[in-house]
């Protein structure tokens, strides 16, 4: 039998070949940065950021790190888990600009995510209020896009507001928006962002009003140099909300400024002016500042865009200049200026204010015991009475379903009795006006009696009455007509 015999031999590596390095795990520095890897990477670098005493750019290597993985959800939820926005908030006001930067980079990357934002303690906002604030333009710029990652959501912006971070926020805007430098752009881009989803809250609101944000926003938009038009016109229409913020606007007469962007090539600017002045206009002064301006240049130009089929508007950008021309409207020389400027586009006018116009169209012609010579129209007005007359009979009778016709029998405004003088112009020129005077009249009278009875008591006072020009009677005009059917109702045949 052959023989054998027991070795002892040790289970360790290194005592058997002694010349081996340490296993690799074994021999990492537990500061080295660029080392960690695979599923020890996260749990490495937060190592490292929580020891204290290392180099400096040991901690800055580290976040950068961290934000290169950040962009993974996994990663992000992992990095959530292991406490980073606490460890991130901790180093937003280091002594190292790089450090500073990098953290509050990480920590707008996680707070994107509302898991994240509920990690935010007093900490985090002590620290961004430091950042925003900050000399440096870069660790500002970095703090404001992690800001603008915070408020993406509803409870990112309760959040600022309640850390009244909001209010370093204008600080920091109203210091840096003064200098007009140019590399200062994207930063106040930024901030403007920030500021448009506090702006949608009316608790968000209240922080912008008597502040002078308003009024340097208005600087802004005078200066042709700028390139933000766009979102100072958006924060503007939000704030113009709040009637604090329509008396503000109003003060430092921001609707004039807006309005010269009604002319931009640029959509969004056109939409964010147009709801500026549209908000600002349900204030009483807000209308006057729409409508007593030389040449009617607000009005002119939102009936322009309203118009002009060379704008490729959508369906809410048009309900909103609609709605702006309503606003304007309810001061009446607002009304007179936009029916005027629309009485020949009788579409365009019903979109805006719909049948129900014909009352206020009727009120701008002047009542029997208004004329100096009755029935006689003043002719110097008598070209801008017919265009006014001419819009009503075509309401009348083109309505669907009679709409507004049914409007006419109201007894506040007398249709029939401001209509009825038209029945002189009976030229040439004035012949479709005339026609359609004699068929309005004819469909009033026949659909209702105290129509009727009107008209027959103008004719017996005044019917005889020669026109001064054209030497033409209202009662002949009546009787000679081609259709008897108006004669035959004022004589009772019907």
């Amino acid at each position: 039998m052959q023989s054998y015999k027991i070795h002892v031999v040790s289970e360790h590596l290194k005592d058997r070949y002694p010349y081996l390095e340490l296993p690799f795990r074994e021999r990492l520095d537990k500061t080295e940065v660029y080392d960690a890897v695979f599923d020890r990477a996260i749990p490495k670098l937060v190592e490292i950021l929580l020891m204290p005493n290392i180099e400096h750019y040991k901690y800055r290597d580290a976040f950068i790190t961290l934000n290169e993985q950040v962009s993974h959800q996994e990663n992000k939820d992992m990095m959530i888990s292991e406490g980073l926005v606490g460890i991130a908030s901790a180093y937003l006001q280091h002594k190292v600009v790089e450090i500073r930067r990098e953290a509050v980079l990480l920590l707008g990357s996680l707070c994107s995510i509302k898991r994240g934002r509920d990690f935010l303690d007093e900490t985090s906002y002590e620290g961004l209020k430091f950042m925003i604030l900050d000399d440096n333009l870069q660790a500002r710029e970095a703090c404001q896009w992690a800001i603008c990652r915070i408020v993406s959501g509803r409870d990112g912006v309760e959040q600022i507001v309640k850390s009244e971070l909001v209010k370093d926020m204008i600080s920091s805007f109203l210091k840096h928006a003064q200098e007009n430098q140019v590399e200062e752009a994207r930063y106040l881009i930024m901030l403007l962002e920030s500021f448009l989803y506090v702006l949608q809250y009316d608790d968000g609101i209240q922080f912008f009003l008597k502040k002078n944000v308003v009024q340097r926003l208005n600087e802004m938009l005078k200066n042709e140099k700028n390139t933000y038009f766009d979102e100072s016109l958006d924060c503007l229409s939000k704030i113009a909300v709040n009637f604090e913020g329509k008396e503000e606007i109003i003060n430092h007469k921001v609707i004039d400024t807006a309005s010269k962007y009604l002319e931009s090539e640029e959509i969004k600017e056109i939409q964010y002016a147009v709801i500026l002045i549209m908000n600002a206009a349900i204030h009483l002064e807000g209308k006057k500042q729409c409508t007593y301006v030389k040449n009617d240049f607000i009005i002119t130009k939102l009936i322009n865009l309203l118009t002009n089929d060379n704008y490729d508007f959508e369906g809410f950008m048009l309900r909103d200049i609609q709605q702006t021309l309503k606003n304007i409207s309810e001061l009446p020389d607002g009304f007179y200026q936009i029916t005027k400027i629309l009485a020949n586009n009788v579409e365009k006018l019903n979109e805006v204010f719909g049948p129900s116009v014909i009352l206020s169209l009727a009120q701008l012609l002047p009542k029997t015991s208004e004329l100096a010579r009755p029935p006689f129209l003043d002719e110097k007005k008598a070209d801008e009475y017919k265009v006014y007359a001419k819009t009503i009979c075509e309401f009348i009778l083109k309505t669907p379903d009679d709409l507004a016709l049914i409007i006419a029998f109201e007894d506040t405004v007398k249709i029939v009795e401001k209509i009825v003088v038209f029945l002189i112009y009976n030229s040439e020129q004035d012949e479709e006006l005339f026609h359609m005077t004699m068929e309005t009249l004819t469909k009033l009278c026949s659909a209702d009696q105290s129509s009727l009875q009107t008209l027959q008591d103008y004719l017996k006072e005044y019917g005889d009455f020669y026109h001064p020009y054209t030497g033409v009677k209202l009662n002949d005009v009546v009787e000679n007509y081609k259709d008897k059917t108006l004669l035959e109702l004022l004589q009772g045949k019907y």
